[in-house]
């Protein structure tokens, strides 16, 4: 098989990944590698899974290469094994790739919230787990048989990243434990506190019995781990979350503490690997003291907006900004509701629970009924939602990425606006809804940056992208 001179590589950061110049057929695998390792390299959190997963897709293309190169200088003999796993993997690889979602807006902050609304922190903890996740997936999804079988030797991918995850949760263990243990919050703070209550006191004893006890945890023990640092975020809530100046507020209350020392407890159960508490169970009893945090419980209106995030969590870079301003919009109106501050011509009637969304989402909850629009507006943010998870394809169909985008965008747009009426109805909303869209501006303009880089990547790339369609690699030497 006689070699021949292939196209121009395309115009990436040469060299900045360490990655080997390949052939024609390869080279929209190194780039997007060379994408992903400028994001990776910024990263302040997910850091040695990240770079392990990178380190992965490095050997994979190695190895990718390597058979190129038997196929490509095989004289008499054609080489049917390499060819055969090279061109599985390779279409594997690229959709791999290519579908990847982690973010860098979520990535390029500590591990650690930090002092903000409540909502808001419990949305950054939510966030933690998900994008941790997609990393931990990430990493797995390597031990598929594609691309294990393009080893001799095969490598040891799922230990290497689950050793890789434990590195970076140490960390967060230990950044949380020694935050907490050293806060000067004392139990003489907590307002309308008893003498015997000592609520700061054993909680940060029981959060470094918990810190303790999971590092014990054995590397693939990695979704506990993930629930147990989330769980420990929650309870550091409380502390970033005090207000000196406000005894009284609710965050400082003796009900606020004592739901955390209750939680904390719990967390120490469901901590050891002999726990008899399930994950179930366990969630139920974060939403108890979620419901606490967040002056929920026993309250008229309340709204779990678990779901949205959840669904935030898988939509594409091109509407993240966007998403995530209309799942804090939604928290906005959930705060409207519990605070009871309408005017007697918003009210909503009550009714019966809408037990369907019990039925169909995990932990999506109504504790009071919706008027008809409000449903079907909660309805069409989750049809949304949905759609930007799977909408535009940069790589497969670019003619109709316009119209997409076009009708996504006021989709979006719509959906706000509706929101925006029903805020409006709350005393509470009017003063935030100002900053709420500054916020959903702010998101679309970052939106729309995101399209600006991915559109010169695929008009760097095009002649890559080209051939990634077609079914048999190219094998041209650049």
């Amino acid at each position: 098989m006689s070699l021949q001179q292939g196209p121009a590589a395309p115009n990436t950061a040469a060299g900045s990944a360490n990655l080997k110049p390949g052939y024609p057929a390869s080279e929209l695998i190194k780039a997007l590698i060379e994408r992903y390792w400028r994001d990776f390299s910024r990263y302040r959190r997910n850091v040695h899974i990240s770079q392990t997963v990178l380190q992965g897709w490095h050997y994979i293309y190695e190895a990718i290469l390597s058979h190129m190169d038997s196929v490509a200088t095989a004289s008499m003999e054609p080489q049917w094994d390499s060819f055969i796993k090279l061109t599985s993997a390779i279409t594997h690889f690229e959709e791999y790739l290519l579908n990847l979602d982690v973010h860098l807006n979520i990535n390029g902050v500590p591990s650690l919230p930090v002092k903000d609304e409540i909502s808001v922190t419990i949305t950054f903890t939510t966030n933690w787990v998900n994008n941790r996740r997609k990393f931990i997936d990430a990493g797995e999804a390597l031990n598929a048989y594609h691309y294990t079988n393009l080893f001799s030797n095969p490598r040891a991918f799922r230990s290497q990243a689950e050793l890789a995850v434990r590195q970076d949760d140490l960390q967060v263990l230990q950044d949380l434990n020694g935050s907490i243990a050293s806060h000067e919050l004392q139990d003489r703070d907590i307002s309308g506190g008893q003498p015997t209550d000592n609520f700061v006191s054993n909680v940060k004893k029981k959060v470094q019995n918990i810190c303790s006890t999971a590092i014990s945890l054995r590397n693939d023990e990695h979704d506990r781990m993930g629930r147990i640092i989330s769980a420990l975020m929650a309870i550091y809530i409380p502390f970033i979350g005090h207000e000196p100046n406000a005894p009284t507020a609710h965050i400082n209350s003796r009900n606020v503490w004592s739901a955390a020392q209750t939680f904390a407890f719990e967390t120490e159960q469901y901590s050891s690997s002999n726990s008899n508490l399930t994950l179930d169970q366990f969630e139920e009893k974060w939403i108890t003291y979620r419901h606490v945090l967040m002056m929920q419980l026993g309250s008229e209106y309340i709204i779990q907006i678990d779901t949205l995030m959840k669904l935030a969590a898988r939509v594409r870079w091109q509407y993240i900004g966007r998403t995530l301003s209309v799942v804090r919009m939604w928290q906005v109106l959930a705060e409207c509701l519990n605070s009871g501050t309408v005017s007697q011509a918003s009210i909503m009637a009550r009714g019966q629970l809408l037990q369907r969304y019990v039925v169909i989402f995990d932990v999506f909850v109504f504790e009071s009924a919706f008027n008809e629009a409000m449903t079907r507006l909660l309805d069409d943010t989750v049809s949304e939602f949905n759609r930007a998870a799977i909408d535009v394809d940069f790589f497969s169909d670019p003619s109709s990425l316009d119209a997409v985008l076009a009708a996504r965008g006021a989709a979006y747009t719509s959906i706000v606006g509706r929101i925006g009426i029903e805020i409006k109805k709350h005393p509470l909303g009017v003063q935030k809804w100002d900053n709420l869209l500054d916020g959903f501006t702010k998101g679309a303009e970052d939106d729309a940056e995101h399209v600006r880089q991915l559109r010169q990547f695929a008009a760097a790339n095009s002649q890559f992208i080209a051939l990634s369609w077609s079914s048999t690699p190219q094998f041209e030497k650049n």
